[in-house]
């Protein structure tokens, strides 16, 4: 019983906001219907497209025959192998996308493990030794630590995963008040194209606004966060771009920085000040990375536990929340 109250006491005294997401193995379709040529998936990586049948062996050849693309992908799992080759041998860890058609038939570690090894491209004077299964099932929408900063890991892309800022936004009231009132302007506006501009909403206010946000970016752990768009929107030039635009366009540029921070979307849209944004990413090979640890919540966000799969083991975590 005191435990229990020892953690609801931590949890009200606890100045960091609880947000958990549900994540969960993939279900769904397996790829997209549209059927490509031949001359299209022969020019893709292997793996890419998907056969048309997988019974014939001839027409299950998509360099010959075509397939579907945009395969939907159950989880990630990550692996961890020595790569020799005439440089010598360098350990490797890389995160491998697990296909909705694959995850179906895996039914053991090893069955993992030979998927697995089928995905790494090697060389012909390469081998691979010591392959292992690093972590079984990295479901997208989980919290992952990349040098020290947390992120929700999306879907894929190529050889790169999307990844979004985890970490919540505490602006001072002023801020929040003038946020709300210029989101509202903006979904009025959606529905009363000809609507004049709000008297509430001013070029002051706006620059003012403006500051705020783009100082947060260079305050605290946002300072930790990658990409950060700071510089690029503390120059003259980008704040003499956002002076210069309208102030329905100053409320539309407003809400895209602030979504710079927040991930409530990943679409940017900073056109209006010339700057040219789009979701953040990163390879699926995480070897140079510093730190990377995946964290595994509870529903509620009470209890948590780190898993460090590079770098410090001492920094791990149970049962935390801070």
């Amino acid at each position: 019983m005191n435990k229990t109250v020892h953690q609801v006491e931590k949890v009200m005294n606890n100045n960091n906001i609880l947000v958990t997401r549900r994540t969960s193995e993939q279900k769904g379709g397996l790829f997209n219907a549209t059927v490509y040529k031949a001359k299209v998936a022969s020019k893709a990586k292997e793996g890419v497209y998907y056969p048309l049948k997988t019974s014939n062996n001839v027409i299950k050849d998509v360099t010959k025959y075509g397939g579907y693309t945009s395969i939907g992908i159950a989880y990630y799992s990550i692996f961890e192998y020595i790569l020799v080759n005439k440089k010598g041998e360098e350990k490797i860890t890389r995160i491998i996308p697990i296909p909705i058609y694959i995850s179906q038939n895996i039914k053991d570690d090893s069955t993992l493990l030979e998927f697995g090894k089928t995905q790494i491209n090697i060389k012909s004077n390469e081998e691979i030794k010591d392959f292992k299964l690093k972590y079984k099932k990295l479901c997208i929408g989980s919290i992952i630590f990349i040098n020290n900063y947390p992120y929700y890991i999306g879907g894929k892309s190529g050889d790169t995963f999307y990844y979004d800022n985890t970490v919540q936004v505490i602006l001072d009231k002023e801020s929040e008040k003038y946020i709300k009132n210029i989101s509202k302007y903006q979904n009025w506006k959606k529905e009363n194209k000809d609507g004049e501009l709000w008297e509430s909403i001013t070029k002051e206010k706006n620059i003012k606004l403006y500051n705020t946000l783009v100082e947060k970016m260079n305050s605290g752990i946002f300072t930790k966060k990658k990409p950060n768009k700071f510089e690029e929107l503390n120059i003259d030039e980008v704040r003499n771009n956002f002076n210069n635009v309208s102030l329905d366009d100053q409320a539309k540029v407003l809400l895209e920085i602030l979504n710079l921070l927040t991930n409530k979307k990943s679409i940017f849209d900073l056109k209006l000040i010339n700057i040219a944004l789009g979701r953040s990413r990163y390879n699926f090979n995480i070897t140079s990375q510093s730190q990377f640890s995946i964290v595994e919540q509870s529903v509620t966000g009470f209890y948590e536990k780190e898993i460090t799969i590079i770098g410090d083991k001492e920094n791990d975590m149970e049962n935390n929340n801070s």
